[in-house]
Protein backbone atom coordinates (compact mmCIF):
# COMPACT_ATOMS: atom_id res chain seq x y z
CA UNK A 1 0.00 0.00 0.00
CA UNK A 2 2.54 2.41 0.58
CA UNK A 3 4.43 1.83 -2.77
CA UNK A 4 0.91 2.39 -4.55
CA UNK A 5 0.54 5.87 -2.22
CA UNK A 6 4.29 6.49 -3.21
CA UNK A 7 3.27 6.10 -7.11
CA UNK A 8 0.35 8.25 -6.75
CA UNK A 9 2.05 11.23 -4.95
CA UNK A 10 4.98 10.64 -8.16
CA UNK A 11 2.12 10.49 -10.68
CA UNK A 12 0.86 14.01 -9.29
CA UNK A 13 3.84 15.67 -9.31
CA UNK A 14 5.06 14.65 -12.55
CA UNK A 15 1.27 15.59 -13.89
CA UNK A 16 0.93 19.56 -12.03
CA UNK A 17 4.57 20.70 -12.20
CA UNK A 18 5.69 22.26 -14.92
CA UNK A 19 8.84 20.73 -16.71
CA UNK A 20 9.19 24.02 -18.46
CA UNK A 21 8.67 25.86 -15.55
CA UNK A 22 11.78 23.78 -13.75
CA UNK A 23 13.72 24.63 -16.43
CA UNK A 24 12.96 28.09 -16.00
CA UNK A 25 14.06 28.47 -12.63
CA UNK A 26 16.85 26.24 -13.30
CA UNK A 27 18.09 29.13 -16.00
CA UNK A 28 17.57 31.92 -14.06
CA UNK A 29 21.24 34.25 -14.37
CA UNK A 30 20.65 35.17 -10.64
CA UNK A 31 20.52 38.94 -9.98
CA UNK A 32 22.99 40.13 -12.82
CA UNK A 33 21.19 43.09 -13.51
CA UNK A 34 20.64 44.67 -9.57
CA UNK A 35 21.34 47.91 -9.14
CA UNK A 36 20.41 48.64 -13.04
CA UNK A 37 17.01 50.34 -13.71
CA UNK A 38 14.19 47.83 -14.34
CA UNK A 39 13.21 47.56 -17.72
CA UNK A 40 9.64 47.72 -19.38
CA UNK A 41 6.08 47.34 -17.52
CA UNK A 42 6.22 45.79 -14.39
CA UNK A 43 3.27 43.27 -13.49
CA UNK A 44 3.04 45.03 -9.75
CA UNK A 45 3.40 48.08 -8.91
CA UNK A 46 7.58 48.56 -7.69
CA UNK A 47 9.78 50.96 -5.92
CA UNK A 48 13.37 50.54 -6.85
CA UNK A 49 16.83 50.35 -4.74
CA UNK A 50 20.06 49.98 -6.00
CA UNK A 51 22.19 49.09 -3.65
CA UNK A 52 22.43 45.08 -1.58
CA UNK A 53 23.00 47.59 1.22
CA UNK A 54 19.33 48.59 1.29
CA UNK A 55 18.14 44.97 1.60
CA UNK A 56 18.07 44.21 4.77
CA UNK A 57 15.47 46.78 6.19
CA UNK A 58 12.79 45.89 3.45
CA UNK A 59 13.22 42.07 3.75
CA UNK A 60 13.23 41.84 7.35
CA UNK A 61 10.10 44.02 7.11
CA UNK A 62 6.72 42.69 8.54
CA UNK A 63 5.18 43.78 5.64
CA UNK A 64 7.12 41.85 3.83
CA UNK A 65 6.77 38.75 5.35
CA UNK A 66 2.53 39.33 5.34
CA UNK A 67 2.40 40.20 1.82
CA UNK A 68 4.06 36.73 1.10
CA UNK A 69 2.01 35.33 3.45
CA UNK A 70 -1.19 37.02 2.18
CA UNK A 71 -0.57 35.79 -1.37
CA UNK A 72 -0.10 32.25 -0.03
CA UNK A 73 -3.40 32.34 1.83
CA UNK A 74 -5.04 34.09 -1.08
CA UNK A 75 -4.34 31.33 -3.51
CA UNK A 76 -4.82 28.81 -0.67
CA UNK A 77 -8.29 30.12 -0.01
CA UNK A 78 -9.52 30.05 -3.39
CA UNK A 79 -8.66 26.50 -3.54
CA UNK A 80 -10.42 25.35 -0.62
CA UNK A 81 -13.54 26.82 -1.31
CA UNK A 82 -13.14 26.68 -4.97
CA UNK A 83 -11.29 23.59 -6.04
CA UNK A 84 -11.52 21.38 -2.94
CA UNK A 85 -10.66 18.23 -4.96
CA UNK A 86 -6.92 19.71 -6.25
CA UNK A 87 -6.47 21.10 -3.51
CA UNK A 88 -5.65 17.84 -1.74
CA UNK A 89 -2.62 17.06 -3.03
CA UNK A 90 -1.23 20.80 -2.43
CA UNK A 91 1.04 18.96 0.70
CA UNK A 92 2.53 16.82 -1.96
CA UNK A 93 2.78 19.40 -4.84
CA UNK A 94 4.60 21.88 -2.06
CA UNK A 95 6.80 18.92 -0.41
CA UNK A 96 8.09 18.40 -3.87
CA UNK A 97 8.53 22.00 -5.31
CA UNK A 98 10.72 22.17 -1.60
CA UNK A 99 12.95 19.44 -2.68
CA UNK A 100 13.38 20.75 -6.22
CA UNK A 101 14.42 24.35 -4.79
CA UNK A 102 16.71 22.93 -1.58
CA UNK A 103 18.64 20.94 -4.83
CA UNK A 104 18.21 23.14 -7.52
CA UNK A 105 17.95 26.90 -5.82
CA UNK A 106 20.06 26.87 -2.40
CA UNK A 107 23.27 26.53 -3.18
CA UNK A 108 22.92 28.95 -5.42
CA UNK A 109 21.74 31.62 -2.97
CA UNK A 110 24.43 30.75 -0.82
CA UNK A 111 27.73 32.44 -2.00
CA UNK A 112 25.16 35.22 -2.88
CA UNK A 113 23.97 35.83 1.03
CA UNK A 114 27.53 35.33 2.10
CA UNK A 115 28.98 38.33 -0.67
CA UNK A 116 26.11 40.78 0.56
CA UNK A 117 26.56 39.61 4.18
CA UNK A 118 22.39 38.59 4.51
CA UNK A 119 21.17 36.84 6.71
CA UNK A 120 19.05 33.44 5.96
CA UNK A 121 15.40 35.48 5.71
CA UNK A 122 17.32 35.95 2.12
CA UNK A 123 17.14 32.24 1.19
CA UNK A 124 14.34 31.53 2.58
CA UNK A 125 12.77 34.79 0.66
CA UNK A 126 13.62 33.24 -2.21
CA UNK A 127 12.74 29.78 -1.87
CA UNK A 128 9.25 31.28 -0.60
CA UNK A 129 8.48 33.37 -3.59
CA UNK A 130 9.74 30.31 -5.73
CA UNK A 131 7.70 28.16 -4.15
CA UNK A 132 4.84 30.18 -4.58
CA UNK A 133 5.56 30.35 -8.28
CA UNK A 134 5.73 26.26 -8.90
CA UNK A 135 1.94 26.41 -6.81
CA UNK A 136 0.48 28.83 -8.81
CA UNK A 137 2.22 27.25 -12.39
CA UNK A 138 0.83 24.01 -10.86
CA UNK A 139 -2.96 24.81 -10.08
CA UNK A 140 -2.98 27.29 -12.91
CA UNK A 141 -6.19 24.90 -15.01
CA UNK A 142 -8.08 26.09 -11.97
CA UNK A 143 -7.35 30.15 -12.65
CA UNK A 144 -6.29 31.31 -9.37
CA UNK A 145 -7.51 34.94 -9.27
CA UNK A 146 -3.42 35.73 -7.91
CA UNK A 147 -0.36 35.43 -9.90
CA UNK A 148 1.97 37.62 -7.23
CA UNK A 149 4.83 34.90 -7.27
CA UNK A 150 4.56 34.38 -11.04
CA UNK A 151 4.93 38.08 -11.45
CA UNK A 152 7.93 38.13 -8.65
CA UNK A 153 9.29 35.21 -11.16
CA UNK A 154 9.72 37.34 -14.32
CA UNK A 155 11.63 39.70 -11.93
CA UNK A 156 13.49 36.93 -10.48
CA UNK A 157 14.42 36.41 -14.58
CA UNK A 158 15.18 39.82 -15.38
CA UNK A 159 18.07 39.52 -13.24
CA UNK A 160 16.27 41.43 -9.99
CA UNK A 161 15.58 40.74 -6.54
CA UNK A 162 12.38 41.40 -5.09
CA UNK A 163 12.75 41.73 -1.25
CA UNK A 164 10.14 43.94 0.50
CA UNK A 165 6.54 45.73 0.42
CA UNK A 166 5.67 49.17 1.06
CA UNK A 167 3.05 51.87 1.05
CA UNK A 168 -0.15 49.63 2.06
CA UNK A 169 -1.36 45.63 3.04
CA UNK A 170 -1.03 43.71 0.34
CA UNK A 171 -2.58 43.48 -2.57
CA UNK A 172 -2.34 47.39 -1.98
CA UNK A 173 1.14 49.00 -2.34
CA UNK A 174 4.11 48.58 -3.71
CA UNK A 175 6.97 45.41 -4.57
CA UNK A 176 10.19 47.01 -3.58
CA UNK A 177 12.96 45.17 -6.09
CA UNK A 178 16.49 45.44 -6.07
Amino acid sequence: MGHYFFDYEEKIVMIALSPALLDRIRGINWFHKVGEPLIGPQPVDVIQIYTWNGVPIYLHSDAWTDAKLEAHNALTSFLSRSHKAEYREWNILAAASREFLKNEVEAQMLPIAQAHKLTKVFLTTVQWCLLGALLEDAYRECSPPVRFFTDVLDIYEAGHFPCGWVEGKWPEGKLVVL
